[in-house]
């Protein structure tokens, strides 16, 4: 048991959680080539084919014992592994806070995103063209779309913003969708006209 951080609530969910948590990175390696394995890891961060291994064992020592014989990987000599210093415990509880809260990060960046995709689908169904436009409420720019925060909701549901034909439009400089596109003289969208890519999600 990692003695210093046993106690620390994001050690405790890297620990207890299944698998390795979201977004979390493939060990370091040092200039030698030697994997860095951090106080108190128990899983395995070594790349498998386009993901990571993930075996959970149950010390720091008995995942060194598997890199090295399942992945056949060199490991960096434990660092300050046996009496650790208080600073060198409190990088350990950075190391373990970070990637715990990229993890929360992601997880409720996919909640989000299959809120927006219900949201749409149910849109849809009910033949309303869409989500209603989030607009900016106060300030010179009331009543008119918000780009940026559109923009976010986009990219929640893994699409890109912006899309390639408003970087065709306006330049790779752009930073957000503008959400623009073709009518007729009625105000109405040309079918096959010059679309943003993403306006379909909105009843704009």
């Amino acid at each position: 048991m990692a003695a210093g951080i046993k106690d620390f609530i994001p050690y405790i969910r890297y620990k207890e959680m299944a698998g390795l948590p979201k977004g979390i990175p493939a060990h370091d390696i040092t200039g030698v080539g030697e994997l860095v394995v951090r106080y108190g890891e128990v899983k395995c961060r070594h790349p498998v084919g386009t993901s990571l291994c993930g075996q959970r064992l149950g010390t720091r020592g008995a995942l060194v014992t598997h890199l090295k014989k399942q992945h056949g990987a060199e490991v960096e000599e434990a660092d300050n592994e046996n009496r650790p210093s208080a600073a060198y415990l409190n990088d350990m509880r950075l190391f373990y806070d970070d990637i715990m809260v990229e993890h929360d990060r992601l997880v409720a960046e996919e909640h989000a995103g299959a809120r927006a995709r219900a949201a749409i689908a149910a849109a849809d169904a009910e033949g309303m063209g869409g989500l209603p436009p989030i607009l900016f409420t106060v300030g010179p720019l009331a009543g008119e779309n918000d780009v940026v925060e559109i923009s976010q909701v986009v990219r929640v549901i893994r699409r890109v913003a912006p899309c390639a034909v408003c970087r065709a439009e306006h330049g790779d400089n752009i930073t957000d969708c503008l959400f623009e596109f073709d009518v007729d003289g009625a105000g109405n969208r040309i079918v096959g006209g010059n679309h943003c890519e993403n306006v379909g999600i909105w009843r704009l």
